[in-house]
């Protein structure tokens, strides 16, 4: 055994020695993400399954089932994609030198130590759980102070973009220490105000303002004469919109919420219009992100329907239209983007073969499955569809970290 650990100790060593000479920031943060998408849906299948029985629905650690997933999944599964993936794309936005992953070691680590010691702290307890957030808000400004050097050195103008992902960045890391903060203390006020400003003023406006720099640029370099329609006053005024959805959500002003979605569905809608082409059709991994984008407009459109319901007396969709956000957009563009930047960084074809777009395919059906949860009143109708909808997004996310871990090992050699 002792020789085992030894071989085993002397190949992780070599690895680690690779990664950092030879790696890059996307490689190790879309890894560490995967990874941590997989054990928190792992946890969240079982919590699923543990219904059936009556279990209590809490974690070892006491801590909220129900909280615990909205605050790994907004704060530690995606933000580490998130600046992977900015650290990869700012150079290129701004005509900067390639960010190198050695120098950006400690805030790296400090995110991976951070995010262990929250897992250790939510699930089992919960004393660890206020070091681990310090020390992941600690990787998280050290990840932003990189950004801002990056926007610092810029050689281009029209940095307008990269301004709005370093506020989102900022609004982030003030929810996700509000988040950590409820939790620990138990107060579910505080914990609502961090899921609010979780989702609506951090995360689904900083996919956004991504989607709105990236998806007309991707579509462009794919197909020629394609031309670029990328309206900053429709991006304003959608994030005006989102911060108006959020203080109606916080203030639980259901019936008014129609007002701002109706308005969120149509802008969508319309730059979906603008942005799609037929020859995105026939090319996947571009087809890919033009699905992603076009569940906001699907989401917003059940928001409003909800809403209009809510009016009447009716309260239907339950949670549906929010994970029509979370799996459909979010996890979609998520999965289309890293697939992206992992193939197109590494030198390959920038094409997704047939097990990705199964995969992709996969999600979509998850987030369907997802959605038809609020449409069902039978209980345990409804958890054997979240635990087929858990077990797919896992299969998802352990299938693209296979696929990618081989290409990313593969380039430290």
């Amino acid at each position: 055994k002792s020789t085992r650990f030894f071989y085993f100790l002397v190949i992780f060593t070599i690895m680690i020695t690779q990664i950092i000479n030879n790696g890059k920031p996307y490689q190790l943060m879309f890894g560490v993400g995967a990874i941590q998408g997989i054990l928190i849906i792992l946890w969240w299948g079982y919590d699923i399954f543990a219904r059936f029985t009556g279990s209590p629905i809490v974690t070892a650690s006491g801590v909220v089932s129900h909280w615990a997933h909205i605050y790994l999944m907004v704060f530690s599964f995606f933000p580490l994609f998130i600046f992977g993936f900015l650290m990869t794309a700012y150079p290129v936005w701004m005509g900067s030198e390639p960010i190198k992953l050695k120098p950006i070691l400690p805030g790296v680590f400090l995110l991976i130590i951070g995010l262990f010691l929250i897992n250790i702290g939510i699930f089992y307890n919960k004393n660890l759980f206020p070091f681990g957030t310090v020390l992941f808000a600690l990787g998280w400004f050290f990840s932003i102070a990189t950004l801002i050097n990056v926007f610092r050195h810029a050689h281009k103008n029209n940095n307008f973009h990269s301004l709005l992902t370093i506020f989102f960045l900022v609004i982030g890391v003030i929810f996700l220490s509000i988040g950590a903060y409820g939790i620990f203390y138990n107060n579910v006020q505080i914990i609502n105000l961090a899921k609010v400003g979780g989702m609506w003023w951090f995360l689904f406006p900083l996919f956004i303002s991504i989607c709105h720099r990236l998806i007309p640029f991707f579509t462009s370099v794919v197909i020629s004469e394609y031309e670029i329609y990328r309206p900053n006053k429709l991006l304003i005024a959608t994030l005006v919109l989102i911060f108006f959805h959020g203080i109606l959500e916080l203030n639980h002003q259901i019936s008014y919420l129609w007002l701002v979605d109706i308005n969120i569905a149509i802008i969508t809608l319309w730059l979906s219009w603008k942005w799609i082409d037929k020859e995105v059709f026939s090319k996947r991994i571009l087809f890919m992100l033009h699905i992603a984008y076009f569940w906001v407009t699907i989401s917003f459109t059940l928001f409003t329907i909800q809403s209009v319901l809510n009016q009447n007396g009716y309260y239907l969709l339950s949670s549906g239209p929010l994970h029509c956000i979370t799996m459909g957009f979010f996890t979609s563009m998520l999965f289309a983007m890293i697939t992206r930047v992992s193939l197109g960084h590494s030198g390959r074809q920038v094409s997704a073969n047939s097990f990705i777009w199964k995969l992709f395919l996969l999600i979509q059906v998850a987030a369907v499955l997802r959605l038809i949860v609020g449409f069902t009143i039978n209980f345990q109708y409804s958890q054997v569809l979240l635990l087929i909808s858990a077990l797919l997004w896992f299969f998802c996310f352990f299938g693209w970290l296979k696929e990618f871990l081989n290409i990313y090992f593969t380039d430290l050699k």
